[in-house]
């Protein structure tokens, strides 16, 4: 006959699945009288807006990339997409703000990372103030993540600049310089950030295949652009902070280039020659000279 197993009893069996801690903690709950706390509500998938019609610039388009398009919907309750616990460059543009208000009543952000900076433009957009520019230039097509800013935007304190599959250095300097560079003066900010990822380098992408192709040339170039836009608004205050870069020995280039290049431009300049005094020649040497000019028969 087979014997019957005794039950195990019920607090034996939790204490066999769950650890001593968490038991001991549920213990002290139900003699202190406190409800379990409730459980977490379930992730809100995040909202993606529609695709807008595609008007990058560099590509073949219409009169229409130049026109600045309507004011974009602020979009509340987007969950993180996985990439940014926290924005590094939403928070030094509002501790500048905050701590130094005195000399910082303007910031502006040149995002120039390969993708749309949507959860940057989403952070400051929903500050509801003016003193804050957004300016971006960004890879985008049809599918292409995040699949928002993919139409050009002209705004006093938004811009977003979008670039064809293959844009060329030249096109995107000059893009910088259509765009970018004018926004900034008018702007006129206290401190300039730098969202600065080099994932648009040709050879960022692991099979060599960047999705838009600067060169560490290119960024030696933003970056003197950048460094001359603070020195022309911001009394040189610049502050740059890594982005994306997935390629290490590209990006081993591009931050040392873009590093050298900062300090470079924060150097002071040399202090000017100064002219060398006239010192007359010593007396030996205006005797030779006569001599031989008398030995010439010069007079």
């Amino acid at each position: 006959k087979k014997k019957k197993k005794k039950p195990v009893p019920a607090g034996r069996a939790r204490r066999s699945h769950h650890p001593p801690r968490r038991l001991e903690e549920e213990e002290e709950g139900k003699q202190l009288g406190k409800p379990k706390p409730p459980k977490p509500p379930p992730l809100k998938p995040p909202l993606q807006p529609p695709l807008q019609k595609q008007s990058s610039v560099g590509s073949t388009s219409d009169a229409s990339t130049e026109r600045a398009s309507s004011p974009t919907p602020l979009i509340k309750d987007r969950c993180g997409q996985g990439f940014c616990l926290l924005n590094n460059v939403a928070i030094a543009a509002k501790y500048a703000l905050l701590q130094h208000a005195a000399a910082v009543r303007r910031v502006a952000i040149i995002d120039w990372d390969l993708h749309h900076g949507n959860g940057t433009e989403e952070i400051v957009r929903s500050w509801g103030c003016d003193n804050v520019l957004y300016a971006s230039l960004h890879g985008a097509e049809q599918f292409f993540y995040p699949e928002t800013g993919t139409a050009l935007q002209l705004e006093p304190t938004l811009v977003n600049v979008p670039l064809a599959r293959g844009t060329p250095p030249d096109e995107y300097l000059a893009a910088f310089d259509r765009y970018v560079v004018p926004a900034i003066d008018a702007f006129r900010p206290d401190l300039l950030l730098l969202s600065c990822g080099f994932d648009a380098h040709r050879d960022d992408a692991p099979d060599l295949s960047g999705f838009i192709r600067l060169e560490v040339e290119t960024y030696t170039a933003l970056t003197a652009r950048a460094a001359a836009l603070a020195k022309r608004h911001c009394g040189g205050r610049l502050l740059s902070l890594l982005e994306g870069g997935y390629n290490l020995d590209a990006l081993e280039k591009n931050a040392e280039a873009h590093v050298v290049e900062l300090v470079h431009q924060a150097a002071p300049p040399p202090p000017p020659a100064e002219p060398t005094p006239f010192a007359p020649p010593p007396a030996a040497a205006v005797a030779a000279v006569a001599a031989g000019a008398a030995a010439a028969g010069m007079s």
